[in-house]
């Protein structure tokens, strides 16, 4: 979820590509010290966007910790997320049988009728 902090790492991560960015496009020509701007914005960037994912990672380990250590003391068992949809969630026309029309051209085609 993007947070609404216009400070927050995501935000100085896209401020610090986009000034990469600009930094190649301005430049008159490929001279050594604009590269070394744009490459320096551009590893900030990825550096912030990867420091953010990080931390976003721990706060919701963080907060799952925190409602297990709750249901524990309010003596229930703690929610389990729900397991990811299987083969068997999925309707009996998506199980691995094709579409008809996906059929049709493939009938037309072996008819000798298509292109």
């Amino acid at each position: 979820m993007p947070s609404s902090d216009p400070i927050s790492l995501g935000a100085l991560g896209a401020v610090l590509a986009l000034g990469g960015l600009v930094t190649l496009m301005l430049g008159e020509g490929p001279n050594p010290n604009g590269l070394a701007a744009a490459t320096a914005c551009l590893v900030g960037a990825v550096l912030a966007f990867a420091v953010e994912a990080l931390l976003r990672r721990r706060l919701r380990w963080l907060c799952e910790a925190e409602a297990a250590k709750a249901a524990r003391e309010a003596g229930r068992a703690p929610s389990q997320p729900a397991p990811a949809a299987g083969a068997e969630a999925l309707p009996v026309a998506a199980r691995g049988q094709p579409h008809r029309a996906v059929l049709a051209s493939v009938r037309v085609r072996r008819d000798g009728r298509g292109g």
